[in-house]
């Protein structure tokens, strides 16, 4: 059993490439016609800055992927560990 500080502790999981491309790609859609929301502005210019090269992108700016934090929240909200409490 884990304790809450336990939890928080845990280093994130590493998002695999191709899930975090798919991620980012769900939110650049997302965000599209809201260019003037902070979500909006940050997807914008890291599509403008990059050229569109996903190498390039902040996703891909740390070695676990985990370098935007709209990829980052959607990932863990749809892959997070369940737990299991006893």
């Amino acid at each position: 059993m884990t304790s809450h500080v336990e939890e928080q502790k845990r280093a994130p999981d590493v998002i695999p490439w191709d899930t975090a491309r798919q991620l980012c790609t769900t939110i650049q859609a997302r965000n599209r016609r809201r260019w003037f929301t902070p979500n909006g502005m940050m997807c914008r210019g890291c599509v403008r800055f990059s050229g569109g090269d996903p190498a390039k992108m902040c996703f891909a700016s740390k070695p676990d992927n985990r370098g935007c934090y709209q990829v980052n929240a959607l990932y863990d909200r749809q892959f997070a560990p369940t737990s299991t409490n006893q």
